[in-house]
């Protein structure tokens, strides 16, 4: 990115922007995602004759990726009532509580902006230190990606490396349960560089990012190591976080969804209008300001 990470740089140019509105919400539509996804990996399979040498990112092949999938979906309902009934007994006792949000394996960025070539080295860290540095009636939720195939089983790594570290009745694992749900028991979050962390920091929790991240701004974000997180976890400060969300919006983000059609149109003509703004302006010979604009066609994500 190449947003600053001075702070003095988003309260100044926040001067200039309007307040704060909620983006319209646009609920995505997984059968959508899924079609899609679907479509792509059967027109990519049939031209595949014509790039033999591709390789992609991901760690294993899309039809390997779909069988987890069909197990993922058959054990999806009973995965939901369990993290429901966690969140209930969480929000229900007291202490503090700790989020982990996981990331996908397969997450091209969680290679190049973190210090972690695959999530599991990612887990190993944040449980050792949490065993080693944390208060002992602190809890450590570890939520499993939504979008996660199902084909490592991160329950069975993250469980058994509790039991090894002698914290198995203080970590609690989530395959599910709503985020909105989890924020409202005001836990401090630790991510590698998940868009969780706007989530928190717009709800005022305490937030450490591990990789490299956007939001990662003295005054967002703990800017300390990891081991003195767990029992100093500051807040960000509110301020900050109101002219980083609008310097962000109107610089780098677009209303929208890829996976609705509502949502479609939206980003559609919001991106028509980002592309004439711009181009209007460099018809009146107007330069364009360092870190003005990442990209008029962002993807959109709604900061909420």
């Amino acid at each position: 990115s190449e947003l600053p990470r001075d702070p003095a740089w988003y309260r100044e140019r926040a001067r200039a922007l309007p307040a704060w509105q909620d983006p319209p919400s646009v609920p995505g539509s997984f059968r959508r995602r899924a079609v899609e996804d679907v479509l792509y990996t059967s027109a990519s399979m049939a031209g595949m004759w014509r790039f033999p040498h591709y390789a992609t990112h991901r760690p294993y092949h899309q039809l390997i990726e779909y069988a987890g999938w069909l197990r993922r979906l058959a054990l999806m309902r009973r995965a939901e009532r369990r993290a429901a009934a966690a969140i209930e007994g969480i929000c229900s006792s007291p202490g503090p509580v700790f989020l982990f949000p996981l990331q996908l394996d397969c997450d091209y960025q969680v290679r190049v902006h973190s210090p972690f070539r695959a999530m599991h080295l990612a887990i190993e860290h944040v449980l050792a230190s949490f065993a080693r540095h944390a208060p002992s009636v602190a809890r450590l939720i570890v939520k499993l990606h939504p979008l996660d195939s199902g084909l490592i089983d991160w329950a069975a790594i993250t469980g058994y490396l509790a039991v090894e570290l002698g914290i198995a009745d203080r970590v609690i694992i989530l395959d599910g349960g709503d985020m909105g749900a989890l924020l409202a028991r005001k836990p401090a979050v630790v991510t590698v560089n998940s868009t969780v962390g706007t989530l928190a920091l717009a709800c005022g929790l305490p937030v450490v990012a591990l990789g490299k991240a956007v939001y990662d701004i003295a005054g967002l974000t703990f800017q300390g190591e990891l081991d003195d997180f767990w029992r100093a976890p500051t807040p960000p400060d509110a301020m900050l976080f109101d002219a980083f969300r609008r310097v962000l919006a109107a610089r780098c983000l677009i209303p929208g969804s890829f996976f609705n059609e509502a949502g479609l149109r939206l980003a559609v003509e919001a991106a028509i209008e980002r592309l004439e703004a711009t181009y209007a302006r460099a018809a009146r010979g107007v330069p364009r300001p360092s870190a003005d604009i990442e990209s008029p066609i962002a993807a959109a994500v709604s900061m909420r």
